[in-house]
């Protein structure tokens, strides 16, 4: 996937949600290009000692498929691109919806 954002533009802020092999949070992307910011959701794999390899490979399958759907698909959620945290965590970069955005699910 070409969308890779230097971990520079991006701050994780406040945990919005988790699930089994994931924690979301909110943040902010820079664009170098204008020096603004945008709010976005940061999307991580569970932090773990040793993650085992299958878990990356889980994690960039669904940071790519989620990508690519993204552009042709106005109902998929917009993804940014993907980084890495300053320890190496692999995150996924997307538009942060609130929640009370038409077609989100309560």
């Amino acid at each position: 996937m070409e969308d890779h954002i230097d971990p520079k533009c991006i701050e994780i802020g406040a945990r919005l949600s988790s699930g089994s092999c994931g924690v979301v949070h909110a943040g902010r992307m820079l664009d170098p290009a204008t020096g603004q910011w945008t709010e976005v959701a940061i999307k991580m794999m569970l932090p773990r000692d040793r993650p085992e390899p299958c878990e990356y490979t889980q994690f960039t399958k669904e940071v790519l498929s989620t990508a690519g759907l993204s552009k042709p698909c106005k109902h998929v959620l917009k993804v940014h691109g993907w980084s890495e945290t300053e320890e190496g965590q692999l995150c996924m970069v997307m538009k942060k919806y609130d929640r009370h955005s038409a077609g989100v699910a309560r």
